[in-house]
């Protein structure tokens, strides 16, 4: 029951920010110096969805109130992430690098 996404500073959405992604929903970040506020900037470069990652807590607001109001972008912005989305939900990379990780320590152990 919302229009967009709103990320925090400093301490960037992991799990919520999926969920967003997964629903289709509009993420407005602003990347963090440190790894623990990059995670919602790193899904969106992923998935190619980066014209609402802000810069600045300036162009942070723009976006976020550009995507309040512009009702054609906001809904292109959606358009995007569900068509992107399976970058994310459907790579089975992760999943394959853990399987030959696994494999290599127990053929280590052995």
């Amino acid at each position: 029951m919302a229009d967009i996404y709103l990320d925090t500073f400093d301490w960037a959405g992991g799990n919520t920010t999926l969920d967003a992604i997964a629903c289709h929903l509009p993420i407005v970040t602003c990347p963090g110096e440190f790894m623990r506020g990059r995670h919602s900037y790193g899904f969106l470069q992923a998935i190619a969805v980066t014209q609402t990652i802000a810069d600045d807590t300036s162009q942070y607001i723009q976006i976020a109130v550009r995507l309040a109001v512009d009702i054609d972008w906001r809904y292109s912005v959606r358009e995007a992430l569900k068509v992107s989305s399976n970058v994310l939900f459907d790579n089975p990379t992760a999943t394959q690098n853990l399987e030959a990780f696994i494999k290599q320590a127990i053929a280590l152990k052995n």
